[in-house]
């Protein structure tokens, strides 16, 4: 009981103390905050890993002729643009104890 009303006594009044040095609130105006075409999308990845929506509508430059991976025999050794988004990956071991990878992409 004496520990407790040393610490706190209400019959004891405390009063505030003023500052040392007289503080003004500066005025500051937030800049508008103006989203653009992608952030939302790189908020998403940034989340999840991924976006949202489809990763091909985020492509800045679209190629002029884009070949798809159902036309790729058709355009057998020739220099062609594919776009493809990365799904997978799989690691194994050959029997010759080499690293192999498959890979699973799929374009639009």
């Amino acid at each position: 009981m004496w520990e407790k009303n040393a610490v706190h006594n209400p019959a004891v009044k405390h009063h505030g103390h003023r500052m040392l040095f007289a503080e003004g609130a500066e005025p500051y105006e937030l800049p508008a905050l103006v989203e653009g075409k992608y952030e939302q999308a790189f908020d998403e990845i940034e989340l999840l890993g991924f976006p949202l929506c489809s990763p091909f509508n985020l492509i800045s430059r679209q190629p002029a002729r884009e070949v798809f991976s159902k036309d790729m025999l058709s355009h057998s050794g020739k220099t062609v643009d594919m776009i493809g988004y990365f799904v997978t990956r799989k690691n194994v071991t050959t029997v010759n104890r080499k690293l192999m990878n498959f890979g699973t992409w799929i374009d639009r």
